[in-house]
């Protein structure tokens, strides 16, 4: 279900991943923020998406009738979406290289 934001004066819709707004400046704003792990996020992760963004830009979340609905004090400091997964020591450039270093 689409969900819906107004932040500085402008309202912008979320829905599968994709934000469509009238200020084209604030849109790619917008969409930097999308993580596309949230398709699979569940039935209500649109509205968490978009509360989570109104809540860091200063905005507010809108219902469907347009009236602004209250935003609970979250903490903003973390994406909605879970942390990337823990590295496994030794992972990564640095392993890669030892190896074709110590292959010959």
């Amino acid at each position: 279900m689409p969900a819906t934001i107004r932040v500085w004066n402008v309202e912008a819709t979320y829905e599968r991943g994709i934000w469509r707004s009238t200020d084209d400046p604030l849109q790619a704003l917008l969409q930097s923020f999308v993580d596309p792990r949230e398709a699979l996020a569940g039935p209500d992760a649109e509205a968490r998406h978009a509360a989570w963004v109104a809540a860091r830009l200063g905005g507010t979340l809108l219902r469907h009738d347009g009236s602004p609905d209250a935003l609970r004090p979250t903490s903003i400091s973390a994406p909605p979406a879970e942390a990337a997964p823990a590295r496994s020591p030794g992972s990564g450039l640095g392993r890669l290289l030892r190896r074709l270093l110590t292959s010959s």
